[in-house]
């Protein structure tokens, strides 16, 4: 049997490494602070659809305007806007760490 790694780019390595400064990181509704997309994958497994509202809605996406105001990363951004869901929020950001 053989197994076959993935390939890793190097600006997908450097996107994962990339932490907001103290001032600029993400404060959940009623939940942690965030500085990085590994704690705000794993805030968004643990965090109530009420939590996920605050911060999702048709009016806005507080996760995406992070992710590009602070971590320029902004074809996460772009895949993530689309996810209306946490469970759909958690896939994107999962496809993104690998």
């Amino acid at each position: 049997m053989v197994l076959l790694r993935r390939k890793t780019t190097a600006s997908k390595k450097a996107s994962v490494a990339i932490e907001a400064p103290p001032a600029q990181c993400f404060w959940v509704h009623n939940g942690p602070v965030l500085k990085n997309i590994a704690e705000l994958r794993l805030a968004l497994e643990r965090m109530n659809d009420a939590q996920f509202a605050h911060h999702v809605n048709s009016g806005k996406n507080d996760f995406t305007k992070w992710i590009v105001d602070v971590l320029h990363l902004t074809t996460l951004a772009h895949d993530l806007h689309k996810a209306m869901t946490r469970k759909a929020a958690i896939k994107v950001l999962e496809k993104h760490l690998r």
